[in-house]
Order: C-alpha cells, then sequence, then structure tokens
C-alpha cells in the first residue's frame, strides 16, 4: 500500500525493519512481503534458469544481479562441491528445488569443461596399476607432481601405457608430471579456487598473475601452493613448469662438449634478465 518495507537482492528480501512510520507487528509485515514478492521470486528464478552460464566469485558464491544466490561447500573431492541456496524462504519448494538443480547442472558443466582434463584424469580406466595409480597422484595434486617424486612408478609404466597416458592430456616431463591444458589461466583460476575450498589452509595464497613464465624475489610463498598454480621453485626464483620443459629442450639442442651457452632465445622464454 505505497509504505516502504524492505529491498530485494537477488532472491533475498532485505526488510528495513528500523522504518518508524511502520504501526505493523515485525510477524504481520513479513509475511504480507513474503506474499508480495511470491511471484517476482518465481519470475527471477525462472529468468536464472533460462540464462546461459555460470560465474563462480573468489568467496566460492554465484551472483545473479550483483547478488549471491548461491554458495558452494566442501564435497567429496575438490572437483565436486556441494550447492546450497541463497534465496529466500518464500519462493515454493518446486521453484526452489528447479533453480538447485539446475545451477548444480550449470557448476557441473563449468567444471566439465574448463577442467576436463583434469576430471577425465579422475574417470581414467587403465590396466597397468602404476599408471592408475599415477592418475590418482596427479589428481589428488590438481594436476601437477614433481617427476623425482614418482620416479620409481614411472619405471613400470611401458611405452604403450604412456601413449595412452598423452592421449588423455598427461605429459611427462623431464622435471614434471602435469596437465599442459591445465596451466591456462582460466583452468588455473577455477581449479584452484576449487582447490582453496577443499583445503582452506590454502586460502590465503594467491595465484601468480596470468601470463608470467618466471617469478623472482618470492622467498615468502609457498613452494607447494605455487607448485599447484604450475611454478617450480629455484631458490628465489620459480618458473612456469611448461616453460622449464621447453628451456631443458633449447639447452640440449645448444650442447657441445658438456657446455652450453645462454642464448636470447631462453631468456625470452623465460622472460628473465
Amino acid at each position: 500500500d505505497g509504505q516502504y518495507m524492505g529491498r530485494l537482492n537477488g532472491l533475498r528480501l532485505d526488510l528495513d525493519l528500523k522504518t518508524g512510520s511502520l504501526k505493523t507487528d515485525i510477524k504481520s509485515l513479513k509475511k504480507a512481503a513474503k506474499q508480495a514478492i511470491a511471484p517476482e521470486l518465481v519470475r527471477r528464478a525462472n529468468k536464472i534458469i533460462r540464462s546461459e552460464g555460470l560465474s563462480l566469485d573468489d568467496d566460492h558464491k554465484i551472483y545473479w544481479m550483483d547478488s549471491p544466490i548461491a554458495k558452494i561447500s566442501k564435497g567429496k573431492n575438490y572437483l565436486n562441491p556441494k550447492l546450497d541456496l541463497l534465496i529466500d524462504e518464500a519462493i515454493d519448494a518446486a521453484s526452489r528445488e528447479k533453480l538447485k538443480l539446475n545451477l548444480e547442472k550449470k557448476l557441473h558443466s563449468l567444471i566439465s569443461l574448463e577442467l576436463s582434463n583434469l576430471v577425465n584424469l579422475s574417470e581414467a580406466k587403465f590396466k597397468n596399476n602404476y599408471a592408475r595409480a599415477l592418475c590418482y597422484q596427479l589428481f589428488e595434486n590438481n594436476g601437477v607432481i614433481k617427476r623425482q617424486n614418482v620416479h620409481q612408478m614411472l619405471k613400470n609404466i611401458s611405452k604403450e601405457e604412456r601413449t595412452n597416458l598423452r592421449k588423455v592430456g598427461v605429459k611427462i616431463g623431464r622435471y614434471h608430471i602435469f596437465l599442459p591444458k591445465m596451466l591456462k589461466p582460466s583452468a588455473v583460476e577455477l581449479r584452484v579456487k576449487l582447490w582453496k575450498l577443499y583445503f582452506p589452509e590454502d586460502a590465503k595464497y594467491t595465484i601468480p598473475k596470468p601470463g608470467l613464465n618466471f617469478l623472482k624475489n618470492e622467498t615468502k610463498k609457498n613452494n607447494k601452493f605455487l607448485l599447484i598454480c604450475g611454478f617450480e621453485n629455484f631458490d628465489k626464483f620459480y618458473i612456469r613448469v611448461d616453460i622449464l620443459e621447453r628451456l631443458f629442450l633449447k639447452i640440449i639442442e645448444n650442447i657441445k662438449d658438456n657446455i652450453f651457452k645462454i642464448d636470447s632465445d631462453m631468456m625470452n622464454l623465460i622472460g628473465c634478465s
């Protein structure tokens, strides 16, 4: 009836109970407001369901019209989080369930599309026990492991099985075993975001800026976390693991009598002085 009662943010009603002109009791006020917004909530929910895609913020919430409508929490593993709605109770149960299923489907699609190699790794079926164990180790370490840590395992993986590992996106490099496609900035951002949700002790660390191959004077950084992001540590420096492999090949190409000279190609590749 023309009385200001509050604001509908996304799918939640924020009542303004401080307005001095309200003469009705709070319980009646809430009941009237919820009856009024119920049809609008359903309309908004349907609009969200029809929309394409979904984006996940750093706070692990899903936003619509700059307001949180859902949040994810720790699931059975870091690639399978749980989803809970952040919406007003005025919406009917059927619409609520329909929206929840839709957002879960979109979240699953986002993870499957952006992190396909990591998802495939968790579902890969190899006859060789050591190949299976390697996939498990890779999955447990978010797609990057030091080769020296699985040296014995690699000795027992045949040439044929190595070819099959390549087919599912695994690169067995000189220093690391990793998933090259999972080093793309968008993939790193999503997989690390999901990793932090599952391992909150890593939440304080930040991902290096996209496009960097080389980090210097990073003495206070966490080596294990940066390896997950795709960077290997050398004293005060970090080099991206795929760039390190390419550097290794350049060194091999330029060796004469067990000696090599650093050239501009190597410097440009790493991006350092």
